[in-house]
């Protein structure tokens, strides 16, 4: 590496670096900027932090256009005719459904090219059947991706969990009560009441003995350890998450941006500054409702 870059910032020509899928937010990627002032440096990257390092700008692409992802899906399976009106129209709510985002669509795609189902039964079987749909591997037409659209999101998922901090550990518990909101807008005054809500009715008991059993329920139902002091209401099954157990007189911002920060850095949600709200695409929302087991599922509805 040492070499490239004493190699680019001593060319006299114009040289442009491209850093492809710049995700880790551990990582300071600057380290790959070579010196210099003859090059031109292009970093793709989920992570809305690595906008730091731009000097003449940055875009945010969040879906394609909806011309163009009917396109990628027509093209994806493999239609003949990519200006057929009857196929567009037919595409058209497919794409809708899944957000217009591209791995969704080439994953779709690859379902109708392997009969799996036809283009005009699709939207019938995803509603039916998405959980397997999108665990199907796409053997041909996915290039060097090699990630189904669950295991991209789960990649994210299992890198923040592996931090096993508190933030760590409050981000995911977020992200599963998000989970079963409304995806678009959800207020971050919303945690905040709620918590606010809780603490003037003093209605949070501590039910220990059965904190430890609830955490041997099969599937992804809480990322606690079993020290953790259980907290339930008459409303939830389960443990309420920890971001709302703060005994301090008034709401930690601080405590939940830092656990926001943690699912923005993955791309897991989006933050809309002027609103104070956040913002999940709907396929990663659907993502993080069906990688829970039903009771889980269940519980953390009965939380939301």
């Amino acid at each position: 590496m040492e070499s490239g870059l004493y190699w680019l910032s001593t060319q006299d020509m114009p040289w442009l670096l491209v850093i492809d899928n710049a995700d880790d937010a551990d990582f300071d990627y600057a380290r790959y900027f070579p010196l210099g002032a003859k090059g031109h440096i292009l970093v793709t990257s989920r992570n809305p932090d690595c906008k730091v390092h731009a000097t003449i700008g940055f875009e945010e692409f969040a879906n394609l256009e909806e011309e163009d992802s009917i396109t990628l899906l027509l093209r994806s399976a493999i239609v003949g005719d990519l200006h057929d009106l009857n196929a567009r129209a037919t595409a058209r709510p497919i794409v809708q459904a899944l957000g217009c985002l591209p791995l969704a669509l080439i994953q779709a795609g690859a379902s109708i090219r392997q009969n799996i189902c036809s283009l005009e039964d699709y939207l019938n079987v995803f509603n039916s059947y998405k959980r397997k749909l999108f665990l199907n591997g796409v053997q041909q037409g996915q290039g060097s991706y090699r990630h189904t659209i669950f295991t991209t999101f789960e990649v994210s998922y299992n890198k923040i969990r592996s931090f096993t901090t508190d933030e760590a550990k409050e981000a995911i518990e977020i992200l599963h009560v998000m989970a079963f909101l409304h995806f678009d807008q959800i207020p971050g005054a919303l945690f905040e009441k709620a918590w606010e809500g809780f603490v003037s009715h003093r209605k949070l008991v501590t039910l220990s003995g059965v904190a430890d059993r609830i955490t041997q329920i099969p599937g992804d139902l809480v990322t606690l350890s079993s020290g953790y002091g259980g907290w339930f209401t008459m409303l939830a099954e389960g443990r309420l998450p920890r971001i709302f157990s703060q005994t301090e007189n008034s709401w930690d911002k601080l405590r939940f941006r830092k656990a926001i920060h943690l699912l923005r850095s993955y791309s897991l949600i989006l933050q809309n500054v002027d609103l104070g709200s956040y913002s999940m695409h709907p396929m990663v929302q659907f993502w993080a409702r069906e990688r829970l087991q039903g009771k889980a599922q269940k519980i953390w509805g009965n939380i939301a």
